[in-house]
Parts: C-alpha cells; sequence; structure tokens
C-alpha cells in the first residue's frame, strides 16, 4: 500500500501481487448501497506500455484486492473479482495494445455463485448466516436476528438471489418494529442484514456541517462541499399512506378486511411527513389470500408487508459531497446541520432540514488528475421535524 501526501492510503493486488502505480495515473469509485446485495466498483488508468494488458493481469475472472482511506484515521479494504476491463481508445502507439483501461469488479462473492436447488428449516437470518459466514471470515458479518423457523426452498437460483429475492423480502422480527430488511455488503467488505429500524435507532457516526466560507484544501472530512435536493416518486410512496390488507379465513372463508398506516413502519413521536396529505384516505390495497393461522408462515407475511414500505422509508433525501471519508458506508446514522437562509449571518441551523439522516448509498472517489480523494453519499429520512410556530406546521401529515 502506498501512501500520498503522508494523507491518503491507495493499495491494489492483482492476483496477490502488489500492483505498483503512481497514484496520479489513476481513478477509481467504490460504491455501496442498502439495495444492493454487492458492492463494486470502477478503476482506470493508463497502462501506457501496454504491460498490465499484455500479461493479462486484469482480465475477466480476476481476484482483485482494494485497500484506501486516510492514513491516520481510517483505511477500508475489501475483496472483489473483476467483471470486465476494456480500453477506452485506440492504442498511443499503433501495432502495441495500450491506452487507459476502464476495470469494473464486484465483491468476490460474485466469483463463487452457482445455481443450487435445496431446502432450508430455520430462521431466516441463521440461514443467511450459514450462507455467507464461510466466506468472510477476514471482514465479518453484521446480521440481525429474524423470528420464527419455516422451510425455505431455494429453486434453481444462485446464493445472492436466494438472499435477496426470497429470504430478505419475508424477514421478521418484532424489534423491527415493523421496518423492512436490508442486506448489502459494505465498502469495508462486511456484510449486513439489518432492518430500517435498526439503522434509524443507531448512533450517529458522524455530524457532517455547512461552513461559512469554504475551499477543497481547507475542508475536513465532516464538511460539506455541495448538496443537493432529491425529488421522490409519489407513485411509489402515496399507495403506502392507507392501505387495506384483505385475508380469507380458512374455516369459514370469510372475507376479512384490515388496515395498515405508513406511520405504523417506523413509529416515532412528533412525526410529520414531509407533505400534506389526508392519511385516513385509503390510497391502497394488498389481497393476501388465506389468513395464515401458522406463526412461522404469519411471521413470513407480517415481513412482506413490511418489506413493501421499502418505497416509503425515505420521503426526503440529499445528495450530499464531502472529502474523502472513508469511515462512511450505507446503512449508518449521520446528523446535518443545514444552514437556515431566514438570516443573514446564515449561522443558523435550519428547523426544517437539520436533524438525523441514515445513508442510502455511499460512494468513495479518487481523482487521479486532481490528487483528491471525495465521498458522495445519498442520505434519507421518513420523517421530518419543522419549527413550532411555522404556519404550516399544523397541516403535515402525521
Amino acid at each position: 500500500m502506498a501512501q500520498y501526501f503522508d494523507y491518503y492510503e491507495i493499495g491494489i493486488l492483482a492476483h496477490g501481487i502488489d500492483i505498483l502505480i503512481d497514484p496520479k495515473r489513476i481513478s477509481f469509485s467504490m460504491h455501496d448501497s442498502i439495495y444492493n446485495i454487492y458492492n463494486t466498483g470502477t478503476l482506470t488508468f493508463n497502462d501506457i506500455g501496454g504491460m498490465f494488458l499484455e500479461r493479462l493481469t486484469f482480465m475477466k475472472g480476476s481476484p482483485l484486492e482494494i485497500s484506501y482511506g486516510i492514513t491516520s484515521s481510517h483505511v477500508n479494504k475489501s475483496k472483489f473479482v473483476i467483471t470486465d476491463s476494456y480500453l477506452e481508445d485506440v492504442p498511443d502507439t499503433p501495432g502495441i495494445i495500450s491506452g487507459e483501461i476502464t476495470i469494473e469488479f464486484k465483491n468476490a462473492w460474485y466469483h463463487n455463485q452457482e445455481i443450487k436447488s435445496r431446502a432450508y428449516q430455520d430462521s431466516i437470518s441463521n440461514i443467511v448466516k450459514d450462507i455467507v459466514t464461510p466466506l468472510d471470515s477476514t471482514n465479518g458479518t453484521n446480521i440481525e436476528q429474524t423470528e420464527g423457523t419455516d422451510i425455505w426452498y431455494q429453486p434453481l437460483i444462485n446464493d445472492a438471489e436466494f438472499i435477496d429475492k426470497i429470504l430478505v423480502p419475508h424477514a421478521y422480527s418484532p424489534s423491527a418494529n415493523e421496518t423492512p430488511f436490508y442486506a448489502y455488503y459494505s465498502n469495508d467488505g462486511i456484510f449486513n442484514l439489518i432492518s430500517g429500524y435498526k439503522m434509524f435507532n443507531k448512533g450517529i457516526t458522524t455530524t457532517l456541517n455547512f461552513p461559512t466560507r469554504i475551499t477543497f484544501d481547507s475542508a475536513t472530512p465532516d464538511k460539506i462541499l455541495n448538496t443537493k435536493y432529491l425529488r421522490n416518486d409519489i407513485s411509489l410512496e402515496r399507495p403506502l399512506r392507507n392501505k387495506a390488507i384483505f385475508h380469507i379465513t380458512e374455516k369459514d372463508g370469510i372475507l376479512e378486511k384490515t388496515t395498515d398506516i405508513s406511520s405504523d413502519h417506523l413509529p416515532i413521536e412528533d412525526k410529520y411527513f414531509p407533505a400534506i396529505a389526508d392519511m385516513s384516505l385509503e390510497t391502497g390495497y394488498i389481497n393476501q389470500r388465506r389468513k395464515e393461522t401458522d406463526v412461522n408462515k404469519k411471521n413470513s407475511e407480517l415481513g412482506y408487508n413490511n418489506y413493501m414500505h421499502r418505497d416509503d422509508m425515505f420521503l426526503q433525501r440529499f445528495l450530499v459531497l464531502l472529502p474523502l471519508n472513508p469511515k462512511l458506508k450505507s446503512g449508518q446514522k449521520v446528523s446535518i446541520n443545514f444552514l437556515s437562509g431566514e438570516t443573514n449571518e446564515r449561522d443558523e441551523d435550519s428547523k426544517t432540514f437539520s436533524g438525523d439522516y441514515v445513508i442510502e448509498d455511499s460512494e468513495h472517489i479518487w481523482n487521479g488528475q486532481d490528487s483528491r480523494g471525495y465521498t458522495k453519499l445519498i442520505v434519507g429520512r421518513k420523517y421530518i421535524r419543522t419549527g413550532s410556530t411555522y404556519p404550516l406546521k399544523t397541516r403535515l401529515a402525521k
């Protein structure tokens, strides 16, 4: 691993061999998301003489280990497999295959995926632990316990699809407070199975601030360089505000109806939705057919109902750009102090936008041309707080 400016650390291992490339000649992006089971990345550099291309160093399927971070605080290390590599332009020298290479890669677990047909009888969290743990003796796992034991079939799909498409949508725990579960590898190589409630109720990883006057050279990893307000798709969120749930009783075939309110999924005090809406209006429905009486199958049904609320767990979102802060990763909670536009001094925090957010998506970027690192986050929360004297507060949906 090479140190750069006595501040950054960057290391690349291919086939177990340390690849020594001037950091000014490379750029990379490392990405994780609570919605994607694999952490991924891209790496670009100029293979001027074509040596790496000639020796097939970065061909598809090759193992890759990348470490990066800040020497004095935090360094991430994760293993990957190359999924694609290609030349961007024509060779610099006719007849010699050389030039700028782009390498795309995913978590190394991707390389081990094979189609399986088998059955498990256990809790969902224990099944996930059995599948993932043997592969993660180095970085470890963060798996939240789920409720109930049932038979789960893996029907000619690989392990990642089995976890992502079958197990996670039915994961349930009373301690998750009716919130959905998420399964993903974070940028530090740790596998996570975690509920939305646990994300929102973690301790704060760091507090991010907007300095009143900033240049990149004076910025620290907790100072925001820029931000953007992100829009939400109301067509996904609105049907979940107040939905009817229909069952047919197994004994006598009676159609039963219950009501499910969005605020039941992540219940907290003094909560306001970032919208003016009548929450008593039914806006959606789900037909769950037979009413389950077996406790394990009922838990699975409850888990699936909670899973639907992925679309309204994060109703207020921001894109945030920082100097490189490798400590930050998806699933963490951060506090952000937005500035208020109500005073000329701009030294007062916004009552509406300041507060705690969960990182949904994180991307750590190294730009070799600028010799600088950046961290780009998508942060979100379900509810907002606002000033007690603001006239519209009483009209906000609760």
